[in-house]
């Protein structure tokens, strides 16, 4: 965050005007630090002679600082500003950094014009490109298809070819696919009518439904809401038609539509000729793009048409240009992180995600190939979080390189911890470049001014909102490494003190996943954002509560506390799958994880519709009557373990199997495998908590969590295991074998 004359003139106005050496330290000081702002200002207590701290949440905030100079009361500006809070001093006692409510308020309003502006800048881009190509007709869908087509051609071509990282620049990829989806205009004129400031209060992971019948927690769509949709129709039609000619529609060409959302919405069984209800259903998930949905209704409530589409909010997006080049030279330790870290967290069943990161600018894909264990002397520095801050273990060595001859302050959201790390990996010729390629991918500004460096989020709402309780995260990664594996308990107690679910699921998941060096991370799947207020939820129940649910009773919802009713609420109305009516007999249950299924909600839509928007049938509220109801089962696993690098993960003859087989994958697939030798083995017990929000008879809504238990008093060796063990690991492997080389190559070697 950049410091402007407005912000810094207010505070100087509330107390940290800058005094003059004379008055406060006239000896030189230097300081170089990087740790939580209490124990920066406590050095700067220390080394001007002031009596200062800091009070609240933001003493626990990591911070950079290297200064050197004889005016404490410039340094104090700056992290106040930094922070977003003033300092306060009192009659007696030490002079305070706290951020006030009325300062809280001020920075959320502040953000919130940031994002308006950004929105307005958007939207006055999407109107000029659809003036520029005209209405929407066969020949611009076709034109727009065969870009998106060769667009994805080319990404796979250099995907296979082991090109590392596909980047694409959102702006220019969505700006092209926006003109030919009915969808995006559609938008843009109701967002246009509504308004980019009432848009940007949208907070993260809040859904908003808008009607032109609206319940009780809908909100009413302007009054050109009918032509929109009306136009919508139309534009659906001739993209239609050019779909039953067997031409794919916009945005279903390959992997573009993973980053744009999904297919194009089709015709229903509706009238066309009678719109008669419209509803658009807006949904910030990820950073500042908003997800939405629209759908429109005949008389008789059919569907006559859907659609779905991103709305991008570029905020920031600066260009960090410096004179001088500092010679970039990689700190060992921060290099091995950052090459581990983008893989942190996206390894399920041994197979890495192909999402490697994301920011408000751009998506990469693929990845930097293999994805190598963590050195266990990271590992052993992580897992000292907060004595040791993670930030300060990839980011301090560059920062030390450019604070030569400047002063810096620095304090980087968590949420673009992969990203970062990315940028350290690839590297550059000078320190200047890596944080220019920072800058400019990021929701990070760094900027220069008045012999100061200076690096944060676009907003110190935007940190707050992303970051992880530091001393709760330490607690979860202790209570971990003592048991070697982790509970849901343990996932529990850090929900309850961390309520920021952004944060939680791009930071901590993959500190998590860093320090205990899982193989799968599927039990850190408690960390996901669509999991994580389940777990919360979990973690809230009292003996009593848990006792009754254990034993398979319901407990009413009537009888939850206020804070338990406040997740509720934001279940029912905020998660991505939200409650669904029963199909038939029964009581209403959705299957085990349909909830946490986050990609299908990302890539399809909602699946709108009359009869399954969750705030049309419970459109007066969650009803007192309901029910909460447990479901549990337990079956025996194991724990597999690699005794050279300490990497774990839980399950079956699959682990076993799919590590043997990386030796003989093909190498398009080799980038997606975690080579693994598991040799050491403990039995485990693992189960499966359903919990379910039951509304009525009909409507409900469920996730499934996880819990694991291990016998660590024995250990076995892969030979000792029991013999059908064995027998299927090796017969799993020679079947990978088989289908993906050919039923000609030799299986797969297993290695005891």
């Amino acid at each position: 965050m950049p410091l402007s004359t407005s912000t810094l003139a207010l505070v100087i106005a509330l107390g940290g005007s800058p005094m003059t050496p004379s008055q406060d330290s006239p000896a030189p000081m230097k300081i170089q630090r990087y740790s939580a702002l209490r124990e920066v200002v406590a050095e700067l207590s220390k080394a001007s002679g002031l009596a200062l701290e800091v009070r609240g949440e933001i003493a626990d905030y990591p911070v950079y600082v290297s200064y050197s100079g004889n005016n404490p009361r410039e340094l104090m500006t700056r992290l106040a500003t930094l922070v977003g809070a003033e300092w306060v001093k009192p009659t007696s006692g030490p002079e305070s950094l706290t951020r006030t409510p009325g300062m809280s308020r001020k920075i959320e309003r502040e953000a919130d014009l940031v994002k308006a502006n950004a929105i307005a800048t958007r939207l006055k881009e999407m109107e000029a490109q659809f003036a520029k190509d005209g209405p929407i007709t066969t020949k611009l869908v076709e034109e727009t298809r065969k870009q998106q087509n060769d667009r994805a051609a080319e990404m796979m071509k250099q995907f296979e070819s082991g090109g590392g990282e596909i980047r694409l620049n959102v702006r220019d990829e969505m700006g092209a696919a926006a003109s030919a989806d009915p969808a995006s205009r559609a938008l843009t004129k109701i967002f246009r009518s509504i308004g980019s400031e009432a848009l940007s209060t949208l907070k993260a992971g809040q859904r908003v439904v808008l009607s032109t019948r609206p319940t009780s927690v809908q909100g009413k769509l302007p009054n050109n809401a009918g032509q929109v949709f009306r136009e919508f129709v139309r534009d659906q039609q001739v993209l239609n038609a050019n779909r039953e000619q067997g031409r794919p529609g916009v945005q279903e060409g390959g992997r573009v539509q993973i980053a744009f959302g999904g297919p194009v919405g089709g015709m229903g069984k509706g009238n066309p000729n009678r719109p008669e209800m419209g509803m658009v259903v807006l949904h910030r998930q990820f950073g500042d793009s908003i997800s939405c949905s629209l759908l429109v209704a005949d008389d008789k409530g059919e569907t006559i048409t859907q659609g779905s589409t991103v709305f991008p909010v570029f905020e920031g997006a600066t260009s960090y240009k410096s004179e001088k080049k500092t010679p970039y030279v990689a700190n060992p330790t921060a290099k091995e992180l950052a090459t581990v870290l983008p893989g942190a967290g996206g390894m399920m069943g041994g197979v890495r995600m192909m999402i490697a990161g994301s920011t408000g600018n751009s998506f990469s894909f693929g990845g930097s190939g293999e994805t190598k264990a963590v050195p266990g002397a990271i590992a052993a520095q992580l897992a000292k979080v907060p004595a040791v801050e993670p930030w300060s273990l990839l980011t301090k060595p560059l920062l030390d390189s450019v604070a030569g001859d400047k002063n810096v302050v620095a304090m980087f959201p968590d949420n673009t911890f992969a990203t970062v790390a990315s940028k350290i990996a690839k590297g550059g010729k000078d320190c200047e470049t890596v944080l220019s390629q920072i800058d400019a991918e990021t929701g990070i500004v760094v900027a220069e001014k008045d012999g100061w460096l200076e690096i944060s989020s676009t907003s110190v709402s935007a940190y707050d909102e992303a970051y992880v309780d530091r001393p709760a995260l330490g607690k979860l990664v202790k209570s971990i490494v003592a048991k070697g594996y982790g509970t849901l308990d343990d996932y529990a107690n850090f929900a309850v003190e961390q309520v920021r679910p952004l944060g939680a699921s791009t930071f901590a998941q993959a500190i998590v996943s860093l320090v205990t060096q899982d193989g799968t991370m599927e039990f850190g799947n408690s960390l996901s954002q669509e999991t994580f207020p389940w777990v919360r939820l979990y973690g809230t129940f009292n003996p009593e509560q848990r006792r009754i649910l254990a034993g398979k009773a319901a407990v009413s919802l009537s009888s939850l506390s206020g804070p338990q009713m406040e997740i509720v609420r934001s279940l029912t109305y905020n998660d991505n799958a939200g409650p669904q009516k029963s199909t038939g007999a029964g009581d209403g249950k959705l299957p085990m994880g349909l909830s946490n299924m986050p990609m299908v909600s990302m890539l399809m839509g909602d699946g709108l519709s009359l009869a399954n928007e969750r705030t049309i049938f419970l459109g007066q509220g969650v009803p007192p009557r309901g029910v909460l109801k447990m479901d549990l089962s337990t079956r025996n696993t194991w724990q597999a373990r690699e005794s050279n690098t300490g990497r774990s993960a839980f399950g079956g003859p699959e682990l076993i199997a799919m590590g043997s087989f990386y030796d003989k994958a093909p190498p398009e697939l080799k980038r997606f495998l975690t080579k693994t030798s598991y040799d050491r083995f403990r039995s485990a017990t693992e189960q499966d908590i359903n919990l379910t929000i039951q509304y009525d008879q009909t409507i409900s809504m469920s996730n499934g969590l996880k819990n694991r238990f291990v016998d660590v008093t024995k250990e076995y060796s892969y030979n000792q295991m029991p013999q059908d063990f064995r027998t299927q690991a090796e017969e799993m492997a020679k079947a990978m074998g088989n289908i993906q080389m050919g039923a000609r190559q030799r299986p797969a070697k297993i290695n005891p």
